[in-house]
């Protein structure tokens, strides 16, 4: 599909440059005639080769239709695949097919890069509520560590304080009873 339309381009190059240089015989022979003729004579051949492309293009676009709905026809035999993808596989197809119409390989290359940014914002805007829920899963886990860790800290400062107390009473005690004794 590159070389012929690349051929076909190069064509319509051809006949522009032919139709400025007969507009500049125009200009320097003054004569509306000479010009009226050259601008009939290109139109005409533009013409025919743009029937020739657009007849071309649109064979071929008939057999990747055709092509098209066999693969669709064999996904839906076999089970695969869902209806949500036919539209944008169409398109696609669409844009291919523009590459018969004298689009160059960096073009087509350019509408592939396009085509998986296109798919990869659309992966990443459906993927970001799932990873705001894991990351808020794993703040909340984090927390509670913090919490359970901060508790058996604070449980473990309690008992050191009411062991503290309670040596310090029976020392007391003790103390006070040998002193009565």
């Amino acid at each position: 599909a590159g070389g012929t339309g690349g051929s076909r381009l190069s064509q319509l190059q051809r006949l522009h440059a032919a139709l400025l240089r007969n507009l500049e015989g125009h200009r320097a022979a003054s004569g509306s005639e000479v010009a009226t003729t050259a601008l009939e004579s290109n139109v005409r051949e533009a013409h025919t080769v743009f029937v020739t492309c657009m007849g071309e293009a649109a064979r071929l676009a008939d057999e990747r239709a055709c092509a098209l709905a066999d693969a669709e026809a064999l996904l839906a035999s076999g089970g695969g695949g869902g209806g949500a993808g036919a539209g944008r596989r169409q398109r696609w197809d669409h844009m291919l097919r523009l590459a018969n119409l004298g689009l160059t390989a960096s073009d087509v290359a350019r509408l592939t890069a396009l085509r998986r940014a296109a798919a990869a914002r659309t992966i990443q805007r459906a993927a970001r509520p799932w990873l705001a829920a894991i990351g808020r899963r794993r703040r909340l886990h984090e927390a509670e560590h913090r919490a359970s860790l901060l508790r058996t800290e604070l449980t473990h400062a309690a008992a050191l304080t009411i062991q503290r107390c309670w040596r310090g009473c029976v020392g007391r005690r003790t103390a006070s009873a040998a002193h009565a004794a």
